[in-house]
């Protein structure tokens, strides 16, 4: 097959899909107390809020990092950083501060979205930037 035929059944899929979800979310009955996503919102959106193209509904920006709104680094998240800055992998900052590897790559995405850093290195560069690491 050719580039460009591929190209355009991986979008046909995809909006299949995408409507296939929109259509079984909305046709299920809402439960009391719980806010539910607008599949519709998500389904039109192109891009998550750290700019990487998204297919699928689901993959968009986390609750709490909203667009446009900066948050502060938590007190771990800080102490992850001044460890990156120092050249620390993730494997070695979780056996410092006795947290799992998995762990630490979640407070690593955390910080590189609180800082709007495209990397590690963005983010140790914000940081000193910024005075929250010295």
């Amino acid at each position: 097959m050719s580039t460009p035929f591929c190209r355009i059944v991986t979008l046909a899929v995809a909006a299949v899909f995408v409507v296939a979800t929109a259509t079984t979310a909305s046709a299920r009955p809402k439960k009391r107390g719980v806010e539910r996503h607008n599949v519709e919102q998500q389904a039109t959106s192109t891009t998550n809020c750290y700019g990487t193209p998204i297919i699928m509904q689901g993959m968009g920006c986390p609750k709490h990092v909203a667009r446009g709104e900066e948050q502060e680094p938590t007190q771990r998240e800080i102490e992850v950083l001044q460890l990156i800055s120092e050249g620390l992998v993730n494997r070695e900052i979780g056996q410092r501060l006795f947290l799992s590897e998995e762990t630490v790559k979640s407070h690593v995405r955390h910080l590189l979205a609180k800082l709007q850093a495209r990397s590690r290195a963005h983010a140790v560069a914000v940081g000193f930037r910024r005075g929250i690491i010295g």
